[in-house]
């Protein structure tokens, strides 16, 4: 079960990872421009990551009890 939950914080380690990469990449240059808040696309795969590793350490918990 640890290890479960270890693969799902290394999966979203590189994702995130990847995904700022990108978007590094196709930044075009915008100094001047302040920075824009969280899309709901963003918040909702925060939302689903934080649900994600909840149930993972709530199975551990459940599973050795």
């Amino acid at each position: 079960m640890i290890k479960q939950i270890l693969l799902t914080v290394v999966v979203t380690a590189i994702v995130i990872l990847v995904v700022q990469a990108r978007r590094r990449s196709a930044q075009v240059s915008q100094a001047n421009q302040p920075p824009s808040s969280l899309s709901p696309q963003a918040i909702a795969g925060w939302v689903l990551v934080v649900l994600m590793v909840s149930a993972a350490v709530g199975a551990l918990f459940l599973h050795n009890n």
